[in-house]
């Protein structure tokens, strides 16, 4: 299946426009975290000796007072792996809000319920209908 027709990969770039919409006009730092993705083994080994942990959430976004918001995106049938749970798990007990969303409709309820569609907009954005790269 092509990037183009993977729903996870579609879900997740429609929801990085929104937070590039609705996140970035309000000065609120977010970020993706592509661990998931299909890569050559050498690519992969290369990011473990690098730090990267497998299991984390999709998406991060900063809330005021330092608190970390955690989104993961599970599309179509997609279910959390073992790991993904072991580790939002840990998150939680940490203090961190986990959530798992598997429509951008959700990813606004979550955005909505912690406040952060609520913030005043502090610099203006043109959408054009892209993500930030």
């Amino acid at each position: 299946m092509s990037r183009r027709q993977n729903p996870e990969y579609l879900l997740t770039k429609t929801v990085a426009g929104a937070f590039a919409l609705h996140l970035d006009r309000r000065g609120i730092p977010w970020t993706h975290f592509p661990a998931g993705e299909n890569r050559k083994l050498h690519v992969g080994s290369k990011l473990k000796r690098m730090g990267l942990k497998p299991g984390w959430p999709d998406f991060q976004i900063m809330m005021p007072g330092g608190r970390v918001l955690f989104i993961e995106l599970k599309a179509g049938t997609g279910s959390l792996s073992k790991l993904q749970k072991q580790v939002h798990a840990e998150l939680i007990a940490m203090g961190a809000p986990v959530s798992v969303c598997a429509s951008l409709e959700a990813v606004l309820i979550v955005l909505k319920a912690e406040g952060l569609m609520d913030l005043p907009i502090k610099a203006p954005v043109q959408w054009t209908g892209r993500a930030a790269a």
